[in-house]
């Protein structure tokens, strides 16, 4: 009797495993997909015009056939020599006895003076000639440097040291504020000051770029010329 009883209550308590509900399969998570596409560092240069109008020694004749031209005449004007005499027959005096550019003017005062152009000095015509060059030489610099990189040069600093020496001297090559590479990732990237254009050419570089990658021509902006190449990651 009490046999059966037990027999009756394990049953009603579902003591039968044939009872028990199967199991509920779970799903397995799905593998993240991962991004295979190479990761990029970017290497790029920054040639400043003000660099380079500092950077360049010219030749004293280069300066003086530049001097002699329209644009270089108009770029230095002629320093004006004044001097002052009390009267007009005084001063037309002076002035006979001058070089033939002079004139005679009168002043605010009711004298008469002798006006005279003289040649600007060699600073002065170096300077501007400096600063009308610069622009041009900074592109020539860029170009050369991009071309070196096309041809398969991997060494930045080598290629720059070799363009500035070959373009503005090898004292511009031993100046300690003379352009050099910078290689940067993305996040790295996100703090460089470089103009807008090449800003924005950078970051697509670093994103959807693979090693090799070369910009087709400097960007020019803001008195700068800007190369960049992506590589492999070198760290």
């Amino acid at each position: 009797m009490k046999r059966s009883l037990i027999l009756v209550f394990l049953i009603a308590c579902g003591g039968n495993a044939q009872n028990t509900p199967p199991a509920v399969p779970v799903s397995p998570v799905p593998a993240q997909k991962h991004d295979d596409r190479p990761r990029v560092e970017v290497e790029y240069v920054v040639v400043h015009k003000k660099w380079v109008e500092r950077a360049m020694t010219p030749p004293a004749s280069d300066v003086t056939a530049w001097y002699e031209t329209p644009d270089g005449r108009a770029a230095v004007p002629d320093v004006v020599e004044k001097k002052s005499y009390p009267t007009k027959k005084a001063a037309s005096d002076a002035a006979k006895k001058s070089d033939p550019d002079v004139s005679v003017v009168e002043n605010d005062d009711h004298t008469f003076a002798v006006v005279k152009k003289v040649r600007p000095s060699d600073d002065a015509i170096e300077r501007a000639y400096k600063k009308a060059k610069s622009e041009g030489a900074m592109k020539k610099l860029a170009d050369a440097i991009l071309a070196r990189w096309k041809k398969g040069e991997t060494d930045a600093r080598k290629a720059m040291a070799d363009t500035v020496g070959e373009i503005l001297g090898e004292s511009a090559v031993a100046d300690p504020d003379r352009p050099s590479p910078v290689l940067v990732d993305e996040p790295r990237f996100r703090t460089a000051r470089v103009p807008a254009s090449a800003k924005t050419a950078i970051e697509k570089m670093l994103k959807e770029g693979k090693a090799g990658d070369i910009v087709s021509a400097p960007i020019v902006e803001a008195d700068a010329a800007i190369i960049a190449r992506a590589v492999a990651p070198q760290h």
